[in-house]
């Protein structure tokens, strides 16, 4: 760690206030902060937004998906998954139709435009890694890429605390 950084990580109001806090945990989440606040990852971040995921699942299902398993696959509840898919059907992003066998069901369909933003979107994405692990380097490359998989093997296991919603306002006001 630089100078620097340790300086404005000891001297951080924040981390006296977070009492017993790892030096190094603070400072990974200040680098991660750092880079957020770059803006560098903006395509990958805006497409990770709920409207992002349901287009990538919509791409990965053959452009057809019910509501009830974008609920589930995305882990969304389902009035925020009825309040997306409203949205983006204002957009012009998705239609929905009503199955012809069972007209109970209702499928969401991606559309062309839908489409477009998904590419657009990926193209973008693409761009910004490609350019970040050229500048890594092969060594360093390879190296990002183990430190992802093993993180991702990590997330897997870890399952989140629930928070019941009323709670959420209370954690923010601690941040």
């Amino acid at each position: 760690m630089d100078n620097k950084k340790e300086k404005s990580i000891e001297n951080s109001p924040a981390l006296k206030r977070l009492d017993g806090v790892d030096k190094d945990i603070f400072a990974f989440f200040s680098y991660l902060l750092d880079i957020y606040n770059h803006g560098m990852f903006n395509p990958l971040i805006n497409f990770t937004k709920s409207d992002g995921r349901i287009l990538l699942l919509l791409v990965n299902s053959g452009g057809l998906c019910h509501p009830s398993d974008i609920s589930s696959e995305l882990n969304l509840s389902r009035p925020n998954v009825a309040a997306n898919l409203r949205n983006m059907e204002k957009e012009g992003l998705i239609t929905r139709e009503t199955d012809k066998t069972n007209r109970r069901q209702v499928f969401v369909k991606i559309t062309p435009a839908g489409l477009e933003k998904y590419k657009k979107e990926t193209d973008a994405i693409v761009e910004v890694f490609t350019m970040w692990l050229k500048s890594l380097g092969p060594s360093e490359a390879m190296h990002l890429m183990s430190v992802l998989k093993k993180t991702d093997e990590i997330a897997k296991q870890y399952e989140p605390p629930k928070v019941e919603e009323d709670k959420i306002e209370d954690i923010w006001k601690l941040s």
